[in-house]
């Protein structure tokens, strides 16, 4: 926009209330020397941000369309595959539909990670989960080799090359907002350490920019200084920056000048990165539930079928929902209403632990959990800031070292507990050690030490005929981790060498836990969980659930439900074999479990909850024998719903039901304020 619309400026952001998208440009030379990877920038109140240098990642092979595919950080995540929907496709029959996908991870590198895919994701002649990409790499899909290239953006200088990432958001007196000061200090590399900036204002799809100068001081500090004929803008930001407005993301344009400071702007390419702030969308309504909540004796209760949406298997078909009897499910359908849940984002298949955090009300994408977590915590350990929990499956080699069987024969829990008082006897420096026995060949691991990082890739890797991954860090903390994971394994292989067909084990989701809030503390609610596999109950256990004694079977649920009826006003009930029986492919076992599923209902309704909800934390259809993305068919009954039309519950009458479409993270919204626990919001 013309800087002599000022004035239609000014107005069109003032109509604009609401959440503003600020992005910063940062324009120069001179803001980072070669040498420096990293500056902390104004650190108030334990804020930091990190300058991580901007790459290229360039794929090369014959099995490309031209040849080679370029990406940058702003083109990711990106997928492989034979899919003509793909971002990158790949014209192979031995690939997956969506066979794999880069993204950038949090160490602000390129990193290749298997979608599930039939035939394997291998790097340098190993089958990995996930890999760091670097210049050399050779990928392997299917029948098509690429090679890799790593580079640093070449249209820009060294010193030019800016920030990948903002982590959060900080207090308004980082931002020096004041009248011009044209005087510049030196970086130390002999270029002045001055950058031109502009903010847009973005609404209603309309931008607005505005020209700013930049300050870096010799230790490291950015200010940023608004030019006189835009000092009004100021106080807006300083406004917007104080009270943490959620949402704001930042684009870092990868631009020289044309004259210095005071010259041209020659536009380059842009890098956009999302500014997490400490209190960004979910945090906020947390805010807002705590405010609202009311105190009643209303009951809710959320019973979850693991990986219920599902697929028809073939074309006009039913699917697996849609095929069970269940003439409970749909006598409740004609009583309440129904749609579809996203549990993360459309077009992402969630594991169990995100599908779940956004059916509890948590942003899955502010907290990602390890699977070690909610390993440790599903068998009530105790985990600490100096934690770093592992998932640890036994598993048998041959001589050569090679795995042979990725679960021991699923050996019995006798025999694996036995292990794993050995294993508990390991010793490594400066490290406390402690195994505890899960289930059948299923174990956790948990390294205690100051300094550890959770970051460090699987062991597993997901098939046989091949050894054991060395375990890798992706950041220096998490390289510690590694290092000790890898001395773990050399004792472990020692110890177990003997007992076959547990003689060794491979490692799993290894993972420290974030500090998260308590259910109890942002919905005001005395929640337990009835769940019988331990991960489940960890991730209950994560959010301040009391765990239950589930027992067994489905009928054993049930009974705890109506021992334990008066003592709690919220509860998850979680059922597993929706989701197993659709990873093995067997349509007809999953219709069974679901109608198993619907067999529960009249002992639930006995109860008279105020509020029930059905529904899965992900999809598991058994044609693709694995999680998906395709929304989940959810069903909410209380006296305060408005009901449906419809008269069974399946994915064809969900998708046309009240709920509409909608993030599992605003699920407990609607049971709370179905149950009159949520009052007024605003005058």
């Amino acid at each position: 926009m013309r800087n002599d619309d000022s004035g239609a400026i000014e107005n069109a952001f003032w109509d604009s209330p609401g959440l503003f998208i600020v992005v910063l440009q940062i324009l120069s030379i001179g803001i980072v020397s070669p040498r420096q990877t990293r500056l902390s920038i104004e650190r108030r109140q334990s804020h930091v941000w990190k300058l991580i240098t901007v790459k290229k990642l360039t794929l090369i092979s014959d099995g490309l369309a031209e040849g080679q595919v370029e990406l940058t950080p702003d083109q990711l995540p990106a997928v492989l595959g034979r899919s003509k929907s793909a971002d990158v496709t790949i014209n192979d029959g031995l690939l997956s539909r969506r066979h794999s996908e880069i993204v950038l991870n949090s160490a602000g590198d390129f990193e290749i990670r298997d979608l599930d895919s039939t035939n394997l994701t291998i790097v340098n002649e190993h089958d990995v989960p996930r890999h760091v990409l670097r210049t050399g790499d050779v990928i392997l899909l299917g029948d098509t080799q690429i090679s890799v290239e790593v580079t640093a953006d070449p249209t820009l200088d060294p010193s030019e090359q800016t920030t990948r990432e903002l982590d959060i958001l900080p207090p308004a007196d980082a931002w020096a907002v004041n009248p011009p000061q044209h005087h510049f200090h030196s970086s130390g590399s002999g270029n002045p350490a001055c950058a031109l900036a502009a903010v847009e204002v973005q609404k209603n799809e309309k931008a607005v920019n505005f020209a700013w100068f930049s300050d870096v001081e010799r230790d490291g500090r950015v200010s940023y200084r608004c030019q006189s004929w835009w000092a009004w803008v100021s106080g807006i930001l300083r406004n917007a920056f104080s009270r943490h407005v959620p949402g704001i993301e930042v684009r870092f344009p990868l631009q020289r000048t044309g004259r210095g400071c005071g010259g041209s702007l020659v536009p380059r390419r842009y890098f956009s990165v999302r500014l997490r702030s400490s209190s960004d969308s979910m945090t906020d309504i947390h805010t807002l539930t705590r405010k609202l909540q009311r105190k009643n004796d209303s009951r809710i209760i959320l019973y979850v079928g693991d990986g219920l949406g599902g697929l028809p298997l073939e074309p006009g078909g039913k699917t697996e929902l849609e095929t069970a009897n269940t003439p409970n499910l749909d006598a409740l359908a004609q009583r309440g209403s129904l749609g579809m849940s996203i549990p993360v984002l459309p077009g992402i298949a969630p594991g169990s632990g995100p599908g779940h955090l956004g059916l509890f009300g948590y942003d899955p994408l502010k907290y990602d959990i390890g699977r070690g977590v909610l390993e440790a915590l599903g068998i009530d350990f105790e985990l600490g800031p100096d934690d770093v929990a592992i998932r640890a499956n036994f598993c048998t080699v041959d001589a050569d070292g090679k795995i042979t069987d990725r679960r021991a024969g699923r050996v019995s829990s006798d025999i694996a507990s036995k292990l794993c008082e050995k294993l508990d006897k390991i010793t490594i420096p400066g490290v406390e050690v402690f195994v505890r026995h899960v289930k059948e060949y299923r174990a956790v691991i948990v390294f205690r030490a100051k300094g550890l990082g959770g970051d460090v890739d699987d062991t597993d890797p997901q098939r046989t005929g091949v050894p054991p991954l060395a375990p890798k860090g992706n950041d220096p903390e998490s390289q510690k981790t590694a290092e000790i994971c890898a001395e773990f394994i050399r004792q472990a292989a020692e110890i177990l060498k003997d007992d076959a067909p547990a003689n060794l084990l491979t490692m799993r989701g290894i993972a420290k836990m974030p500090p998260i809030p308590s259910f109890e503390e942002v919905y005001g609610t005395r929640a337990a969980a009835i769940a019988v596999y331990p991960m489940y109950r960890g991730l209950a256990r994560l959010v301040g659930m009391d765990i239950l004694d589930a027992g067994q079977t489905l009928s054993d649920q049930m009974d705890c439900l109506e021992k334990n009826w008066n003592s709690y006003d919220f509860f998850f009930i979680h059922f597993k074999y929706t989701d197993s029986t659709g990873e093995d492919g067997n349509f007809d076992e999953k219709v069974k479990r679901t109608e198993e599923l619907d067999s529960c209902i009249p002992s639930i309704n006995a109860l008279n909850p105020t509020v029930m909800i059905v529904t899965g934390d992900h999809s598991t259809p058994a044609y693709l024998q694995s999680h998906s993305w395709h929304p989940v068919p959810t069903l909410l009954v209380s006296d305060w719903c408005r009901p449906d039309p419809h008269t069974s519950f399946g994915e064809t009458t969900a998708i046309t039901g009240g709920l509409g479409q909608f993030e599992a993270q605003y699920l407990m919204l609607l049971a709370l304020s179905n149950a009159g626990r949520m009052g007024k919001f605003g005058a």
